[in-house]
């Protein structure tokens, strides 16, 4: 990944706007991403 703000193993799975049990993503709503799909908004999740 070369976006300027990736950081090694940052993906949607361990992302706090990504609900693993639905595929969903807050800031995308009706739609479901995979795991191991990353975008700029990545934040790291808590815990």
């Amino acid at each position: 990944m070369k976006h300027p703000s990736f950081k090694p193993d940052s993906n949607c799975g361990n992302c706090q706007f990504f609900t693993a049990a639905t595929g969903a993503c807050t800031l995308f709503p009706g739609f479901k991403v995979p795991a191991a799909a990353w975008c700029s908004a990545w934040a790291k999740k808590a815990g």
